[in-house]
This record gives structure tokens, C-alpha cells and sequence, in this order.
């Protein structure tokens, strides 16, 4: 009893040590919470009161207006990973030394690495818990009534514990910030793999229209050759899927990445109707890394080596590079008489966002944002 009455004291001492570090770091928090609030607003405004369809006479017609309650959980999960940096504080102990000095000390395990996590799990109750309050605001309505709130706020807590766990386990695994980052980012473009942002029910068809259904595609010069092959078409995407999965986790990765730029860019050149600059950056993307080593550290392929190898630096700044030419051009190519005298064609766009809570029926509709937004 004596010793479960200590372990609870070291505990508490330890996570309200963790605590006051994320009380001395507020704007850090910001980051992770303006996304997932934007994640509610946007969508809520783009994809809210659109849908029939394939969706009609379903629960997630949202032409009866209920998106927000659809996408709400995508936000509250999106907040979820600000338990990612249970690890990097975790790994700042060990960096700077006081692990060691734990380690000497009687201090039991169990409290140094249950600390982090549950800093992590209120953190991310906090997070949804003000991502709630604001879908609550802008009309959030579960079936259930308000023990929906409550649920959804029980269910975060534990989520966050479980991802601040796996935060902390890869922090001391990688004994480095960059390897438990690497780690926990895992995550997020698996929120992209689901239909999270909209139903399976509204998203069905879509590669049979674009690709299979019309007589004609407008190719590429030099590549009339490239066309979709029917049926077959659909496995082009699931190869890119388990490829750029494969990417992702560092398996099999040199096979993987060539794959997954030969698929990719393969899809591309299909039809040149689809084209969008970022599409092309991704082509660029997916052959570069064929050749750079990023496997080398924080994969499965790493595991099976005896030694790690870590990645230049290099590397990593030159796919920075790549992303910041796309970005310096995308700015200059606005700067015409269209963006910068008439706000155009922003302001069609932001004309057409009236859908957007709170902004989009006053905010948006004022010429001086159209013009602010254009400048900025």
C-alpha cells in the first residue's frame, strides 16, 4: 500500500513537472489547434449542404445540413496529435541529462514514462475540448444529445493517452526529437487514407467518371499511349496506395518509391484535364526520392541493419527546396493586374464560401478581405 501510495506522489509530482513546461510554451499549442479549426471551418463551408447523389435518402445526405456533425470527430482526431509531443519532452529529458539523474534516483519507471502520457492526454482533452466548444457554437447537434459531448470528449482522452504512448515509446526508442516527430507523423496522413473528410457513400464512381466512362481523353504530347486500361485502371490506384504506405514506413522502399512514381505519374498523364501544379510536384517528389537514402533511419528497412545510418541533411533541404520553388514561382505568377487590381479570381472563390460558418456570410463578402487576402 505504502509503495502504490509512493509511485502515485512521484506520479503526480512528475506530470505536474510536465505541466508547467506546456503552461511556459502556450503558443506552442497553437499550431495544432488553428489546424484542426481549420479542418471544421473549411470543410464545414466547402462540403457542407453538397452532397446527394450516391449519398441521397442516406444519413450522410448532407443537403440536410448535418455535415458538421460528420466532420467534427476529423477535427477532434486532428487535435488528437498534439499528444506527439509527449515524446519530444520526454527526449529533451534525455538530451539535456535528467533522465540519467532519474535513472539514479528512486523513481519508479512506470512514473517517468506515464508522465509524458498523461500530459499528452490532457493536452488533447483540452484541444477537443475547445475544437467541441466551437462546433458546438457553429452547430454541432449529436443524436444522442449532450452525453454525445461527453462521450466524444471520454473517447479523446483515451485516444490521446494511446497516441501519446506511442509517442513516448519511439522517443526512447530513437533517443532523438526528429525520430519521435517521424514517428507520430505516421499518423496523419493516415486521417487521409479514410473517408473522413466524406462518406464512402458520396465518393463512389469518381474514377469510373474522370477515367473509364469518357470516349476521349486530351493526352499529353509524346504520350498518346498513356491511357487508362479499364477495369485494370482501379489497381493503378491500389498499387499507389501500398506503395506510397510502403514509402511511408521505410518497407521495401527502393521497389516501393520506384512504384509509386511510375504509378503516380502514370495516372497523371492519363488525362491532361486533371492537371494541377501540386500533382506535377508530387511526380517530381516520388522520382527524387528513388534515389535519396531516407529509409535510412526510422524504417523497417533500418531495423534490419545492424548499424543506423542517418540522413544528410541535404537531402532533407533539398526536398525543401523543391516545395519552396513551387511556392516562390506560385507568388510571382500573382503578380498581374488580375490578382493585385481586381482581386480576381480570389474573390469568385471567396464570393462562393458564403457556406463557411460565422465568416463566410459577412466577412468574406467584403471587397477590402478580397483585396487583403490577394496582396497577402
Amino acid at each position: 500500500m505504502k509503495s502504490n501510495r509512493s509511485f502515485l506522489v512521484q506520479l503526480q509530482i512528475l506530470t505536474k513537472r510536465m505541466v508547467l513546461r506546456v503552461v511556459r510554451r502556450p503558443l506552442a499549442e497553437l499550431p495544432n489547434l488553428i489546424i484542426s479549426a481549420f479542418f471544421l471551418f473549411v470543410y464545414d463551408g466547402a462540403l457542407g449542404g453538397v452532397f446527394g447523389g450516391t449519398a441521397s435518402g442516406t444519413p450522410f445526405d448532407f443537403a440536410k445540413g448535418n455535415f458538421i456533425n460528420f466532420i467534427l470527430p476529423v477535427s477532434i482526431v486532428s487535435a488528437s496529435l498534439s499528444g506527439a509531443a509527449s515524446g519530444i519532452y520526454l527526449v529533451e529529458d534525455i538530451e539535456s541529462g535528467v533522465f540519467k539523474r532519474y535513472q539514479s534516483m528512486p523513481i519508479s519507471r512506470w512514473a517517468i514514462i506515464l508522465a509524458p502520457m498523461n500530459v499528452g492526454a490532457l493536452r488533447v482533452l483540452l484541444q477537443s475540448s475547445l475544437i467541441l466548444l466551437i462546433g458546438i457554437i457553429i452547430g454541432a447537434d449529436p443524436a444522442v444529445g449532450n452525453i454525445g459531448f461527453l462521450i466524444v470528449l471520454s473517447i479523446a482522452f483515451i485516444w490521446g493517452m494511446g497516441f501519446a504512448g506511442y509517442s513516448v515509446a519511439a522517443g526512447v526508442k530513437s533517443g532523438s526529437s526528429q525520430g519521435a516527430q517521424a514517428a507520430t507523423f505516421l499518423f496523419f496522413p493516415a486521417i487521409f487514407l479514410a473517408p473522413t473528410f466524406v462518406p464512402r457513400e458520396a465518393l463512389k464512381g469518381w474514377i469510373e467518371t474522370i477515367y473509364l466512362n469518357p470516349s476521349f481523353h486530351f493526352s499529353y504530347d509524346g504520350f498518346f499511349w498513356v491511357k487508362p486500361i479499364g477495369e485494370l485502371t482501379y489497381l493503378i490506384f491500389v498499387l499507389c496506395l501500398i506503395s506510397s504506405l510502403f514509402v511511408t514506413i521505410g518497407y521495401k522502399y527502393k521497389i516501393a518509391s520506384v512504384v509509386l512514381f511510375l504509378g503516380y505519374t502514370y495516372i497523371e498523364l492519363m488525362d491532361k484535364t486533371t492537371y494541377l501544379n501540386h500533382y506535377y510536384l508530387v511526380s517530381i517528389i516520388s522520382f527524387m526520392i528513388i534515389f535519396l537514402p531516407l529509409s535510412n533511419s526510422f524504417s523497417i528497412d533500418s531495423k534490419k541493419k545492424e548499424e543506423i545510418d542517418l540522413i544528410p541533411r541535404w537531402n532533407i533541404d533539398f526536398l525543401k527546396f523543391m516545395i519552396c520553388i513551387v511556392y516562390f514561382y506560385a507568388g510571382l505568377a500573382k503578380i498581374n493586374s488580375d490578382w493585385l487590381l481586381e482581386a480576381q479570381p480570389l474573390k469568385i472563390w471567396l464570393l462562393g464560401s458564403y457556406n463557411i460558418p460565422l465568416i463566410g456570410e459577412s466577412l468574406l463578402q467584403k471587397n477590402w478581405v478580397h483585396y487583403f487576402m490577394s496582396w497577402g
